[in-house]
């Protein structure tokens, strides 16, 4: 994993089933601004398998030295200021690994994409704007350093799907079947960057929307948790 050192920016890797992008995210491409003197380069990738697209855009930027990855997702509309408040975060500590923001499930109601544990669903108890350390998130807008790819094995992304027999878990002191742990190629990745001793972190003030294909916008509930207290309906409707 010896890196070129043509490139110390960052690159935005795009991977993509190959769907037509909604025009909000097009048009979202040319206003993202960057830190400060940082390079950047343009990383793509089109095909199914949307886990070994994402190891292999990150194996291209390895190979000319790039210092970060950028994943963008081709559903997920970024705010203009996500990789300079991403960037602020990741580099508080040499410790930070993963930094991203946050986005919902393309459901009603919409559901966070953040989890304080893995298996627990979504995690609500953030308020809009805090930056908090947590077990996963969504990899549709996430900034990660590449050197953690030297601290963790091969696959880096994959979407498990384990059946367990005979697997029992204590609940409430009594033991309960466990049938399967189902997950995704964000949280796989991310309990190999945790299990390897690195800190994640969600940033409550980036907040993506998520596109469906017929462009109907995902967003945070008014009403829930983390926009509790902000004003935000009364903001609306006046």
């Amino acid at each position: 994993m010896e890196a070129s050192k043509s490139f110390s920016g960052v690159a935005i890797c795009v991977v993509s089933s190959g769907r037509p992008v909604h025009l909000r995210w097009a048009l979202n491409l040319p206003t993202l601004a960057f830190p400060v003197g940082m390079s950047v380069g343009w990383f793509a990738i089109q095909g199914p398998d949307r886990a070994a697209n994402r190891e292999k855009l990150v194996e291209e930027a390895i190979k000319v030295g790039s210092r970060y990855v950028f994943f963008m997702d081709d559903d997920t509309v970024v705010p203009n200021f996500t990789l300079r408040y991403l960037h602020a975060e990741i580099e508080k500590k040499p410790s930070i690994m993963v930094c991203g923001g946050v986005y919902c499930t393309k459901e009603d109601p919409p559901a966070p994409l953040v989890f304080k544990t893995l298996g627990g669903g979504p995690f609500y108890h953030w308020k809009v704007g805090d930056i908090f350390p947590c077990a996963g998130l969504g990899t549709g807008c996430m900034l990660i350093k590449t050197e953690v790819f030297k601290h963790i094995s091969k696959p880096w992304f994959l979407e498990p799907n384990e059946y367990f027999i005979d697997k029992t878990v204590k609940l409430n002191g009594i033991e309960c079947p466990l049938s399967a742990i189902k997950g995704t190629d964000d949280l796989f990745f991310c309990r190999k960057v945790a299990e390897a001793g690195f800190e994640i972190i969600a940033h409550g003030g980036v907040l993506p929307v998520h596109l469906d294909q017929d462009g109907k916008m995902y967003t945070l509930p008014l009403d829930s948790y983390p926009c509790k207290d902000m004003g935000l309906k009364e903001l609306i409707q006046n």
